[in-house]
């Protein structure tokens, strides 16, 4: 029942074999947002294991690294250089899909490829009839034939863009650098891969559902898995979904990005409602204060920056203080004040690493830091439970209340409490992992060294989190 259980308890490299596994999902046209997607075959609970599956091709990221360290240039800028890794990891990973498709001994592959070209399986069904949809799109095919198919270098590159997993700018930006850094170290596992089934899920900015990778070690190489696990109780019917863009990101800047990157907007049940606010003209002073205040803090809103950058303490904190009072506005239901709360996580964390890194930072001013990060956590996981960021905002409050608990007046539960408020979220992204508390503890450690300062924010000199 538990599929990420199972990978702890046999190893990771010992299933590969066995991939993909399957949970209780499947592919339906019906009661879904757009084309095909994938429902709930019965209710699920949080951290339950949907899928594991291998990529139908990945692109191997030594090759990657090789190929952009030789064609780097001096006097490139550095967007110049990651357009350029980009655009190597795309190349490579279309001359890989021609090879498959023109392989007749890769039946599984190639068949699993054809189906990202639009939404109907490009191939008789009455050959594969022993073959379920996801036996298909997985590459885990019962009888048949292989398709005869070519595609263009454009229609491949437009699968690509449209459904393959991979860094964002941003982050082939961060890669970029630490390359040229570090050129022989490489700390990256993943770069750019193809699911088919991943790929079938719609978007939500108030998703049910993540995704993480692992590394195993196949025949020959390393190949990287994909473990999806609920975030969300998900009734029997409902709609797989999980989000294209970043979901800590406000409504403008996520609308923007799916216009720009996915050709469409979202009108997922959060989007309506901060949609509405933000275009109603029945309460046209609130929308005024709301947009005058996104906009006039945007710049600390964007990404988390060293705090030599920010605005000093009494000027953040009373930033702060204004959007609090904003979302405390009687107009606003607690529910929308939460959805736009989580669209300015990055501008919480500014504050929490100013106000954490001052000298003067006292017990009481501790508490403070410590009831916001609780609004957010609150707010986080009302719209995308256990991600990266609220992972991180869990580690704080942890922190804090521990440090609170340490005093004799404070009350000693309250560290307990952020304790399983921080169990509950790693179970969402990671699985419950069939009740094995060590391995739930290592995963904890991992990501508190992993996303925000080890030392812990007392001995933090320009970054916490």
């Amino acid at each position: 029942d538990d599929l990420a259980g199972e990978m702890v308890r046999e190893s990771l490299d010992s299933l590969l074999s066995y991939l993909p596994l399957i949970g209780p999902v499947r592919i339906s046209s019906e009661n879904v947002i757009q084309g095909r997607g994938l429902v709930a075959t019965r209710n699920i609970k949080p951290g339950e294991c949907l899928f594991a599956i291998r990529p139908a091709v990945q692109v191997p990221v030594e090759e990657v690294k090789r190929v952009w360290l030789g064609k780097c240039k001096v006097g490139e800028t550095e967007n110049e250089k990651t357009m350029k890794l980009e655009q190597i990891a795309e190349t490579i990973l279309v001359k890989k899909i021609k090879r498959i498709l023109k392989n007749r001994d890769q039946h599984s592959a190639s068949t699993s490829i054809l189906s990202q070209v639009g939404d109907n399986i490009p191939f008789e069904a009455a050959k594969l009839s022993e073959s379920t949809d996801i036996d298909i799109i997985t590459g885990k095919i019962v009888g048949g034939e292989k398709p005869v198919e070519t595609l263009s270098n454009d229609a491949i590159l437009s699968i690509i863009h449209k459904n393959a997993f991979g860094p964002d700018f941003r982050h082939y930006n961060a890669i970029a650098r630490n390359w040229l850094t570090n050129p022989s170290v490489n700390p990256y596992g993943r770069i750019l891969s193809l699911y088919p089934l991943a790929a079938m899920i719609n978007h939500s900015c108030r998703p049910n559902t993540t995704r993480v990778y692992s590394i195993a070690l196949g025949c020959d190489e390393l190949e990287e898995v994909m473990v999806s696990h609920a975030t969300q109780p998900i009734k029997e019917g409902e709609e797989i979904l999980w989000s294209y863009v970043p979901t800590s990101k406000p409504y403008d800047d996520r609308q923007q990005r799916l216009k720009n990157n996915f050709g469409f907007s979202c009108v997922c049940t959060r989007c309506k409602a901060e949609g509405s606010i933000v275009e109603s003209n029945d309460n046209l002073l609130l929308n005024h204060n709301i947009s005058k205040s996104l906009d006039k803090f945007a710049q600390w809103n964007e990404k988390s920056v060293d705090i030599r950058s920010l605005p000093p303490l009494l000027e953040f904190h009373e930033i702060i203080s204004r959007v609090e009072s904003i979302l405390g506005e009687k107009q606003l239901s607690g529910e929308v004040s939460r959805f736009i709360r989580a669209g300015m996580t990055t501008l919480y964390t500014n504050y929490f690493n100013v106000s954490l890194s001052a000298s003067t930072t006292c017990l009481e001013s501790k508490k403070e830091i410590l009831g916001l990060a609780a609004q957010l956590h609150l707010s986080l996981a009302t719209v995308d439970h256990g991600t990266t960021e609220h992972l991180s905002i869990l580690h704080l409050c942890y922190e804090l209340a521990s440090q609170q608990s340490r005093n004799k007046d404070s009350n000693k539960n309250l560290s307990k409490f952020w304790a399983l408020q921080l169990q509950k979220a790693h179970e969402c992204r990671y699985g419950r992992m069939n009740g094995n508390v060590a391995m739930l503890k290592e995963i904890m450690v991992h990501t508190r060294s992993v996303l925000r300062n080890m030392d812990g924010f007392e001995n933090a000199k320009y970054c916490f989190i």
